[in-house]
């Protein structure tokens, strides 16, 4: 029954339109954007949402494994209006929506024993699975602000939790494959917290698992920052009994020369491995310790729902006239304002001018390299914030900010304090707080553009372009990530077919200057409604390439080259 089945492992898998819709409903709306926020922090909860349910709709067997995390960190204003973070309970509100499947028991790194509730829901045709084990899954990726009041050393605190958390997912998601009489064909892992669901890395119970025997695992890369390519002490490796098989030939990296690239040894040893970009399958093979493995790493780009998140009025574009396309964005522009209007609470002069502006979303997941401190050094500096007030566009600001991300926090911090000091930019920059996947479709299918930066070779993929182009909306981005694959840039070889506006690169890193020039083309072409609309049948266009059934597609027919590869082996 499980030849061809998949097992995708993940930290975070967001859920459903449908589980959410239920929270709204039968909870409130405020504890449906918690969850939300809960079990996706950035762009891999969504997107492994989306390629289970993608997957399960090409007929294949295909389940999810995830924890269940009891807290989130959510966004809260100050009475002056500036932002702050505050942890709230969610968890059990989330289990009301899943089902209780089964306990498990899953044995510890340290022999420790703890007892593991395993909830289920189903995401299309496929079903996840969330494993809780409260003292483990209190919240995702804890930092030092998440440890009791009363801990001495608060980064081991945390470093513990995470790798416990890292072995509870993987060692877990093994103990259900055998609870559950599963014999999987492939297990993705997605990012390296995810190693441990590999049954023959650590020596222990599942060392020689009867049900991974024949598994073919996948490593799934999706970032290629530092923070997700741990370097890790010989004497961690011991310490959580990983086969010495997997890194004694390893060249070891850093001063003390007894680290290894725990990156380099997944890479090394599973089956297949690719990244989610063109540009980043690039970035991960010009990598010092993955260089030797060029040839294994390849790329399967990432994708988006179009049914999740496309308006269906836009799915026959090429059927309508030009004043028919843009008088559906005009109306759902008009929708979206009323919506952010009343869910945010804004006045009612923002309401009466944005109905004249071009509307641009900037939703990002706020940390260093994607760059939202361009656009507080543009409202900070005099002469840029004129340029932006003078291009008419109002930005639209929302994104997670990690409760450990003091640097993070200070740019936004000082974005607010500027935006309450000066009366000349208005209501032309809203902040949107607590930004969630609940919501987010509300916000893609009525903005004009959105904005993709980051430094160069830092972003490994972004989706959220993704989810305005199918709604024709412009895309203003830096060139990165997957951005080249579906915007084509104003000014190109073709103008006809562009549907961007490049925020140019200075060394390596947008400015305010190469900012504002696009933001300024954008404008110009805004007023201009035969080559906006060019623009927005450009960007429509692109769904077929952007759909998450066509990124499944691919990981199938990766998949099947490997089993290829395999059998070619044993015969």
């Amino acid at each position: 029954m499980n030849a061809s089945l998949i097992v995708e492992i993940a930290m975070e898998i967001a859920l459903t339109p449908e589980l959410l819709d239920r929270l709204g409903s039968e909870a409130s709306p405020v504890v449906a954007r918690h969850a939300a926020m809960s079990t996706s922090v950035g762009g891999i909860g969504p997107l492994l949402r989306e390629r289970i349910i993608g997957l399960a709709g090409l007929e294949q067997q295909v389940i999810g494994v995830t924890l269940l995390y009891d807290q989130v960190w959510i966004q809260r204003w100050q009475p002056w209006g500036q932002l702050y973070l505050e942890k709230v309970n969610i968890g059990h509100y989330v289990k009301s929506v899943l089902s209780r499947e089964r306990d498990l028991t899953v044995r510890m790194y340290d022999g420790t024993s703890v007892p593991v509730t395993v909830w289920k829901a189903s995401y299309g045709a496929a079903s996840v699975y969330f494993l809780e084990s409260p003292d483990i899954t209190s919240v995702v990726y804890p930092g030092v602000e998440d440890a009791p009041p009363e801990t001495t050393n608060k980064t081991v605190w945390y470093e513990d939790l995470r790798i416990r958390q890292s072995w509870l997912l993987g060692r877990g998601s093994l103990a259900l494959v055998k609870s559950m009489q599963l014999r999987p064909a492939v297990i993705v892992l997605s990012e390296t917290p995810t190693m441990f669901g590999w049954h023959a890395l650590v020596n222990d119970e599942y060392k020689e698992l009867e049900h991974c025997k024949n598994t073919r695992y996948v490593f799934n890369d999706h970032t290629p920052l530092e923070y997700a390519h741990p370097v890790w002490s010989i004497q961690r490796l011991k310490k959580l009994k990983i086969d010495p098989v997997f890194y004694s030939k390893l060249p070891r990296v850093g001063q003390g020369n007894d680290t290894v690239d725990i990156t380099q040894m997944l890479v090394a040893g599973v089956d297949q491995v690719y990244g989610v970009a063109q540009i980043h399958g690039r970035v991960m093979r010009a990598m010092e310790t993955l260089k030797p493995y060029g040839d294994k790493i390849t790329t399967i780009t990432n994708g988006v729902s179009i049914a999740f998140w496309q308006n269906p009025k836009y799915m026959n574009a090429e059927q309508l006239s030009d004043e028919e396309l843009l008088q559906i964005k005009h109306e759902e522009k008009i929708r979206l304002i009323d919506w952010i209007w009343r869910r945010y609470k804004l006045s009612f002069s923002w309401k009466e001018e944005a109905v004249h502006k071009p509307i641009i979303l900037w939703t990002r997941r706020i940390t260093g390299y994607k760059r939202l401190d361009i656009l507080t050094e543009t409202v900070k500096q005099t002469h840029y914030r004129r340029r932006l007030v003078q291009s008419d566009v109002m930005i639209l600001l929302g994104g997670r900010i990690h409760q450990q991300d003091g640097l993070s926090k200070l740019v936004v911090f000082e974005l607010l304090d500027i935006l309450n000091e000066h009366d000349d930019i208005g209501n032309r920059i809203t902040m949107l707080d607590n930004y969630n996947i609940w919501e987010a479709p509300n916000l893609f299918r009525g903005i004009d553009a959105t904005i993709m930066m980051s430094d160069q070779g830092k972003e490994a993929s972004a989706t959220g372009f993704m989810k305005a182009q199918v709604n024709g909306g412009l895309v203003i981005a830096t060139r990165d990530g997957a951005i080249p694959e579906t915007v084509l840039f104003q000014g190109g070889s073709d103008h006809r077919q562009s549907n961007g506006f490049e925020i140019a690169y200075v060394n390596g890193s947008p400015s305010p200057e190469t900012f504002l020039k696009a933001i300024e083309l954008f404008s110009q072409t805004y007023k201009d409604p035969a080559a906006r609309v060019r623009m927005m049948r450009s960007s429509i266009s692109m769904a077929p390439r952007i759909s998450v059934e066509r990124t499944a597609r691919e990981m199938v027919a990766l998949f099947n080259k490997g089993k290829t590869v395999v059998e070619e082996v044993k015969s």
